[in-house]
């Protein structure tokens, strides 16, 4: 068969939904409807008005879900307003000061729209063309700001808890290599791995803690470090626990620094805590999910 026999179904009531060139006039209509209702949630002039926290709970979303089979375009975008963006949490409101969820940039939602729509998968060249190299460029240009060398390279995640993981993922493996010959990867776990400890402010992230259960070494392979009075780690109790726990015949393998904390927005020493890492011979990981962008201003 060749390519000229092979049947078109583009475009068919059975692929109406498929985006296509034939179907772009309906992605158009309907992002226009999508477009409406949303800003319709941003004309609010209020914080909140939604239903009393009272009145919603699991029980009535379930029951609500489960009353609907198939709906058109237009009564599922009505039945969703009324469902969840009539209740949503207004994060562009000004007044709005309770986490760290913020407006989203108009960039951002633009570029979501064109990497959604056209759907490149970037790790090969095959799959992406230019995209793959944009991403490479990219990266380059990120590190360049952090004044890293020409040598490094990085990644895209899809956030910081998979960040925090893919770091402790190289710094267990990395100290494994260099200190015992052991590539974890290929010959997989052995008995040291159970020492290892990784340090980190007794104010970052859980997902550090999280990411170290996952990657096998449990949560007890995290020590707290006290943090100051301006909620940062505090190098001297760094220096402290990490001696407590080569006496204790553990293995400190990695420090976990802060730039943003998630209830204080404090930055960890970075260059204090450099030279501790290096002084023992550590992974230094630093957690930029939060203020890793004020490097750009």
């Amino acid at each position: 068969m060749t390519l000229d026999e092979i049947p078109l179904l583009v475009g068919s009531s059975l692929h109406n939904d498929l985006l296509c060139h034939e179907s772009f006039n309906d992605l158009e209509k309907q992002t226009n409807l999508v477009l409406k209702t949303i800003k319709n949630f941003f004309g609010k002039k209020d914080f909140y008005v939604g239903d009393d926290i009272s009145a919603i709970n699991r029980h009535k979303i379930e029951a609500k879900i489960n009353g609907y089979d198939t709906l058109t375009f237009e009564e599922a975008i009505e039945y969703l307003k009324k469902l969840y963006i009539d209740n949503a949490i207004a994060f562009h409101n000004p007044n709005y000061v309770a986490h760290l969820n913020c407006p989203v940039v108009l960039p951002a939602i633009l570029a979501e729209i064109i990497a959604t729509t056209i759907n490149t998968a970037v790790e090969t060249w095959d799959q992406s063309t230019s995209a793959t190299f944009i991403e490479q460029e990219v990266i380059k240009w990120i590190c360049s700001e952090f004044n890293f060398p020409i040598t490094s390279d990085g990644v895209f995640t899809s956030g910081g808890s998979q960040s925090n993981f893919m770091a402790l993922l190289m710094a267990r493996d990395d100290y494994a290599f260099k200190h015992f010959g052991v590539n974890i990867k290929q010959q997989g776990w052995f008995n040291e791995v159970s020492k290892f400890k990784i340090f980190c402010s007794d104010k970052a992230h859980f997902s550090v803690k999280k990411n170290a259960a996952l990657l096998g070494m449990g949560y007890d392979a995290v020590v707290p470090v006290k943090t100051d009075h301006k909620m940062r780690m505090d190098p001297n109790a760094l220096v402290l626990a990490i001696e407590k726990v080569k006496q204790e015949g553990d293995i400190p393998i990695a420090v976990v620094a802060t730039m943003g904390t998630t209830d204080f927005g404090s930055f960890d020493p970075l260059t204090e805590i450099s030279k501790i890492s290096n002084d023992y011979q550590m992974w230094l990981h630093v957690d930029g999910a939060y203020g890793g962008c004020f490097v750009l201003t």
